[in-house]
């Protein structure tokens, strides 16, 4: 007869049999594994990087992965370092991590999987440059009528390269007019009625003409969108234009002076046409010689001799008005 006590052991060894298949799992090697196959497949091991590279499997051509793939290691490369360099206390500015972030960034805007976040990344950094410009060169520029001209460009539209292009400029220009008010603080030590005081005052003269030109010059690149392409062709009509949009004129009054330099310059263009027809009718006569050349040409060059002098004469006296109606109201301290 089989003991109570053989049923207790019996009882015991089956219950520890199904403790030792239900912990199996637990600890069989799969689950112990710390690669895990879904973690193994990851082509990379930077998260921000695989990110990259998952989205892109979506988007971006067969043909266009591999390079993709490339650019991607070779930035997973760069955060290596940069970590490497981060544990050994550097980068405290963090620029080199923002520079990291900036480039991958850019890297997905190449391939098209960045969802146009580098664009606006770009934008918003060229509004703060931009402010940045106009804080700066709030302290920089102490001539009013540089400021002023200063801050036209602030809402004209330029790019940061071409304000600072600007910029500089406008710093030279300023630089100018210092060496100017010194030259001017300097006349009274020199007597009026001699050599040497009248010189001064001419050379004060010629230096306030070219400052004004200059400021004119600048202030019409600005104007007309830094990039040359003026209504204007001619230097006179340029400068008359320039001073124009300085001076006290109303917007419909700039309009009508605009207009009119558009008609003075097409008679200077005029003017310029039968000059150049003169100069090569009297190359042919020369050529020929006075008694050879062709009554109806000798007709000609005499037509075309006083046309030149009669269209010359009028583009004259057209450039002398306008020139006294749009200086007239320009400011008294205009330079």
């Amino acid at each position: 007869m089989i003991s109570s006590h053989f049923y207790v052991h019996l009882v015991l060894l089956v219950v520890c049999a199904q403790l030792c298949l239900t912990g199996a799992g637990k600890y069989s090697k799969e689950k112990n594994d710390f690669h895990p196959k879904e973690k193994r497949d990851r082509e990379f091991r930077s998260a921000k990087v695989q990110a990259a590279w998952e989205k892109a499997q979506k988007l971006v051509s067969e043909a266009k992965l591999a390079e993709l793939h490339s650019d991607l290691k070779l930035h997973e490369m760069e955060e290596f370092k940069w970590k490497k360099l981060k544990a050994e206390g550097g980068d405290q500015d963090g620029e080199k991590e923002a520079n990291l972030r900036e480039n991958l960034l850019k890297l997905m805007s190449k391939y098209g999987i960045d969802g146009g976040k580098y664009e606006q990344m770009r934008s918003r950094n060229d509004v703060e440059m931009n402010m940045r410009h106009a804080k700066d060169a709030a302290r920089e520029f102490t001539d009013h009528r540089i400021k002023k001209i200063w801050m036209k460009a602030q809402k004209a539209g330029f790019s940061p390269e071409e304000l600072e292009d600007l910029r500089t400029e406008l710093k030279h220009h300023q630089e100018k007019v210092e060496e100017y008010q010194m030259m001017a603080n300097e006349i009274p030590d020199y007597k009026e009625n001699t050599i040497e005081g009248r010189d001064k005052n001419v050379e004060l003269k010629q230096k306030f003409r070219e400052l004004r030109d200059d400021l004119g010059k600048l202030d019409l690149k600005i104007s007309s969108g830094y990039n040359d392409e003026m209504d204007f062709k001619e230097p006179k009509v340029k400068e008359l234009w320039a001073a124009a949009l300085r001076g006290n004129f109303t917007d419909d009054e700039l309009k009508s002076i605009k207009e009119e330099l558009s008609h003075f310059q097409k008679k200077m263009d005029k003017h310029s046409h039968y000059k150049q027809a003169l100069v090569a009718s009297q190359q042919q006569k020369e050529d020929v010689g006075k008694e050879q050349f062709p009554q109806e040409k000798q007709a000609r060059h005499a037509d075309l001799l006083d046309k030149v002098k009669d269209i010359g004469y009028k583009v004259k006296k057209h450039y002398k008005d306008l020139h006294y109606r749009i200086n007239k109201e320009l400011p008294i301290d205009e330079l």
